[in-house]
């Protein structure tokens, strides 16, 4: 089940076979919810289609409505003309008396909801107010009469995937992937080298001159000198690693009776890094997924104090809990909403532990480029001697590891301590850190 809503979460599906059909009914199983599985439709939805709908709600008169209309059949090019009849699906009968609006049907096959899931109640007992009656009254059973779509009520709270297996909290991400679409496209640009129709040709003078360096140089760096030539490797694996202590904020100050951050305004402070890094990791999660880049995500830290699961214990033998796990689908619901439920809570970072699981978690990956994103914010708990004792031997495993700081700057010069100047990553904004995200992945993209 899908979580609807301004809030809501969608999962992107494999692609349809056939046309797209709107329709009342929908097989056993299937999602409840409008799902747009091509991911370019999606971002058509988001960017130009639901804004003029959201418009659409709020206009003065059936005029306004009308003129919306029109400008959304111009986006989907059909048109306005074109009769109902030729829709198949929800609008075949328009006019007919025949198109009644489904009411939260279930397929034959669904499993029962949980007794515990807020949804539409039973509609053979449910008072309806088109009837004279109230969803909340009398006939009403309890518990019941609770839209599902709309804002800040959940049908049920399952996800379709949990790689943490119950540790993180789920929250509603489709505002905040919304709110980093932007740069999920300019990351995932840079991620894609252009390939024009042309052979590399030889420069005899500097060394070979090369289209994708063209390309990426934006003509500035066109030659290849030959000490860097060689053999492409042969892909990218990354894994980013999240600091989960509360020096980086974004504390949910408690959990309300629908599950959300008790005091949102502390969960979504600017002032904090945790918001930032969720912007952060929320951009490579899509941008890999986009690209076909092999991608994982793990929280590190230890000393638990999760407001949001409080029976779970405080220490732990493994300070590693996964968000996205090498053979998770990429465009699951469950790593996106784990992402939008990140808080700093923990006690201790433990760092040197954290990067030793998550260096041998790239034991099985065939890539020829392993790339591990630490996210923290420079302060750790371990010394810092010996953080980098133990980034010499993940190194010498033939792992890159790059520190991103992303926020407030103020400790940049601590993590430069700790992963190197060289290999740290400071933006004060999310719209930094494409292209210097971008700049380091392309150097070790292999070519597709």
């Amino acid at each position: 089940m899908n979580w609807g809503g301004g809030s809501g979460w969608r999962a992107a599906r494999p692609a349809p076979t056939g046309p797209p059909v709107c329709s009342t009914r929908r097989p056993a199983g299937a999602a409840s919810r409008l799902i747009l599985a091509d991911p370019r439709e999606w971002e058509q939805w988001q960017e130009g289609i639901r804004p003029l709908v959201e418009q659409a709600w709020a206009a003065a008169d059936t005029a306004g409505v009308a003129a919306l209309a029109l400008r959304i059949l111009a986006l989907i090019g059909v048109p306005p003309t074109r009769p109902p009849a030729a829709f198949p699906g929800l609008l075949a009968g328009a006019g007919t008396g025949a198109d009644q609006p489904p009411r939260g049907e279930r397929g034959a096959g669904d499993a029962p909801l949980p007794p515990e899931a807020r949804g539409w109640g039973d509609p053979a007992t449910e008072a309806r107010p088109e009837d004279g009656g109230s969803a909340a009254g009398a006939g009403a059973p309890t518990g019941s009469g609770h839209d599902p779509d709309a804002e800040g009520v959940l049908a049920t709270e399952g996800a379709d995937v949990d790689p943490s297996g119950g540790v993180l909290w789920l929250q509603p991400y489709e505002d905040l992937e919304r709110s980093v679409a932007p740069e999920t496209r300019r990351l995932r640009d840079e991620l894609a080298v252009p390939s024009p129709q042309a052979e590399a040709e030889p420069n005899r003078y500097r060394g070979r001159f090369d289209v994708h360096a063209l390309v990426r140089s934006r003509g500035e760096r066109p030659l290849v000198r030959p000490a860097r030539e060689g053999p492409s490797p042969e892909g990218l694996a990354v894994l980013l690693v999240i600091d989960g202590t509360g020096s980086n904020g974004g504390h949910p100050g408690g959990v309300t009776a629908d599950n959300r951050p008790a005091n949102p305004a502390a969960f979504h402070d600017p002032q904090d890094r945790m918001p930032h890094v969720r912007r952060a990791a929320m951009v490579l999660q899509r941008a890999c997924a986009g690209r076909g880049i092999p991608c994982a995500i793990a929280e590190a830290c230890n000393g638990w104090r999760r407001v949001h699961a409080p029976h779970l214990p405080c220490v732990v033998a493994n300070p590693v809990t996964w968000l996205q796990r090498w053979d998770t689908d990429p465009h699951a619901e469950g790593p996106r909403a784990l992402i939008a439920g990140l808080y700093g809570h923990a006690g201790s970072e433990e760092v040197s532990r954290s990067l030793e699981v998550c260096a041998a978690a790239f034991a099985p990956r065939p890539e020829g480029v392993k790339l591990l994103v630490y996210l923290h914010d420079g302060q750790p708990n371990d010394p810092i001697t010996t953080i980098r004792a133990t980034l010499a031997r993940v190194r010498g495993q033939g792992i890159t590891v790059v520190g991103l700081y992303i926020g407030p700057q103020t400790e940049v010069v601590r993590m430069e301590a700790i992963f190197d100047r060289e290999w740290t990553i400071g933006v004060a904004t999310l719209a930094e850190l494409p292209a210097r995200l971008g700049r380091l992945l392309t150097r070790f993209r292999a070519a597709r």
